[in-house]
This record gives C-alpha cells, structure tokens and sequence, in this order.
C-alpha cells in the first residue's frame, strides 16, 4: 500500500524522469574524462596537478584524492560535482596532461557560466549539465510541470546527442540516446518514482553540509583574521604609549 506522501502523479513523474536523465548525464561525464584520462592513470595525474586542485576541494574530497587513497579509484564513484571539478581543471586545454593529451578548449563564454547559446562545444555542454543539475538540486518541489519537463527534456537531450557525437563511441555511438528513449516512454511505479526522488534529496542534502562546512571555514578564518588584526592594533598603541608617554 503507498502512503499519500509517496503516490505519484504525472509531475512527480516528470520530475523522476529528469532524475534518471541526471544520472545518464553523470555517465557521460565519466565517458568524458575517460576520453582524456585512463582510471589506471588518474592518480598520477591528479598528483601532478596537486598544487592547482587542493584549493578547490572540500576536505572530504581531499581525503578522496591525496589524503585517504583508495587503492584504485573508479570513476562511478564520483558524482557529477567532482566529475565536473576534474574535467575543467585536468581536462582544459590550457592544462598540461603528464602523457601529453591535449585537452578540450573552454567554453566560449568562460567555466562556471551559463554557455552562449551558439556555442555547442563539449566544454560548453559539460557546462550545461552542471546548470542542469542544479536545477533539479535547488528546486523546491519534487515535480514538474509538463510544459517545463517537455523544454528541459528536449534542452538537455540536445546535450546528450552532442557529446556522444564528440566522444565518437565506434561500438556504441548512440548508448545514451538510446537509453533516454527508454527513460521517456517507460512506466514508473511510485515505488521507483520515489528511490529517484530520494536520491536527488540525498544529493541535495550532500551538496548543503559541504556548502556550510565551507561557510564555517570561511567564517573561522575570518574570524582569525580579525583576531589577528586586532592583536595586530594592541600591540601597535602598546608600543605607542611607551614611546610617547
């Protein structure tokens, strides 16, 4: 028997269906990297780049990369947070992988941003399945219209159809394409509605303890800053009363 909480309506199944295409998007984030960097080699690569990374990373993904080393890393473990991190930082033309792979060129309007329209390079798509992705993070409810579903569908499966056309799979060429047909046309039960909606408040739930750990540190080192400086102007009027006094 399901709860009210969990019944399912055609929104709720709108928005499990942007859940399960979230995930295919993180699959092909992996196929991207993979592109430039093997998982054998990907340790090697990311202590060469160690000094560019560690400002970027959060603690616990510090202790993924350098601190507590799993023997071998494979990319299904990463989530599209740090699927994305890697990509712009090691996979970037303008860095310099160890094997001597050229990267891909940034997004014409810059990483980070919202990509021009007209540019459909793979940097600006990647780029675009990170706005993706947050948007179904921060949204408040766990549904979707049908006019948004149907623009936000048709929007990133584009997305997906243009990389898989640039990672240029022989034996696979339309692997994703394929499986979004599936995604789009195939019932879902509220049981299965519900696990994709969980797994996105999980992600949701992960991505705001990071942010306030990072908030808190920043707080702490402000507070020390201002600690400092104010430490800084005793001792500074100390040193003026004995002089002039």
């Amino acid at each position: 028997m399901i709860s009210t909480k969990h019944r399912s309506t055609r929104y709720t199944t709108n928005f499990a269906r942007l859940c399960r295409l979230l995930s295919i998007c993180a699959e092909l984030l992996r196929d991207v990297l993979r592109r430039y960097i093997s998982e054998v080699s990907l340790y090697s690569e990311l202590d060469a780049a160690k000094a560019k990374l560690t400002p970027v990373l959060s603690s616990p993904q510090k202790d993924l990369f350098y601190r507590k080393r799993k023997p071998f890393l494979p990319y299904d473990d990463l989530d599209i947070t740090l699927l994305y991190t890697l990509i712009r930082n090691l996979c970037d033309d303008t860095h310099q992988l160890k094997h001597g792979q050229k990267g891909m060129p940034p997004p014409q309007n810059g990483w980070g941003k919202l990509p021009f329209q007209q540019d459909r390079s793979l940097a600006a798509n990647v780029e675009r399945i990170r706005y993706f992705r947050n948007e179904i993070n921060h949204r408040e409810r766990d549904s979707v219209m049908d006019n948004d579903f149907i623009v936000t569908w048709s929007k990133m499966k584009r997305v997906v159809e243009e990389i898989e056309k640039q990672l240029n799979n022989q034996i696979y060429p339309t692997k994703y394409v394929d499986i979004l047909k599936e995604i789009k046309d195939i019932s879902m039960d509220p049981e299965e509605i519900q696990k994709y909606i969980e797994e996105i408040k999980n992600m949701k739930r992960e991505q705001e303890c990071l942010e306030e750990k990072i908030h808190r540190g920043v707080r702490e080192e402000l507070y020390k800053y201002q600690v400092f400086q104010l430490e800084g102007k005793k001792y500074y009027l100390e040193r003026f009363v004995v002089v002039y006094m």
